[in-house]
C-alpha cells in the first residue's frame, strides 16, 4: 500500500497524458449515455407516473454509480426530492448511498487528507 504525498511532484508521460484523457473522454460519453436514457424514467417518477416503491428504488440503485457527473447528479437529486415524502426510507438510503460513495468525509467516513493507493 503506498500514500500519496501532496508534496511530491508527479510528472505524467505524453502517452499516459493520453492514456487518461482517453479514459476521462469515455467517462463523459458514458455520463451522457445514461442521462439521455434514464431522463425518461426520472421524469415519469417525478411526476407521478411510477409509483411503485421497489420500481424506483432498483431505478436509484442503478443510476447513484454514475452521479461523478453534474447533470446526472442533479437529476437523481430531482427524483429524490420527488419521492422524499413519499417514499422517505428509500430517499434517506439513496442520499447516503451517494455519500458513500463520493462524498465520504460528509458523513464520518473518511477524511479528504486520507488519501491511499494499492
Amino acid at each position: 500500500m503506498t500514500m500519496i504525498d501532496d508534496n511530491e511532484d508527479y510528472v505524467l508521460s505524453e502517452s499516459d497524458k493520453q492514456f487518461f484523457d482517453g479514459i476521462a473522454e469515455q467517462l463523459n460519453e458514458l455520463a451522457e449515455f445514461v442521462y439521455q436514457e434514464y431522463r425518461p424514467t426520472a421524469q415519469a417518477i417525478i411526476h407521478g407516473k411510477i409509483n411503485d416503491e421497489h420500481e424506483i428504488e432498483l431505478f436509484l440503485d442503478s443510476m447513484v454509480g454514475s452521479c461523478y457527473d453534474d447533470k446526472v447528479l442533479n437529476l437523481y437529486k430531482d427524483v429524490i426530492r420527488s419521492i422524499l415524502y413519499k417514499y422517505p426510507q428509500v430517499a434517506h438510503d439513496h442520499v447516503y448511498m451517494y455519500y458513500e460513495m463520493f462524498e465520504p468525509e460528509k458523513i464520518g467516513l473518511g477524511s479528504e487528507d486520507e488519501q491511499e493507493v494499492e
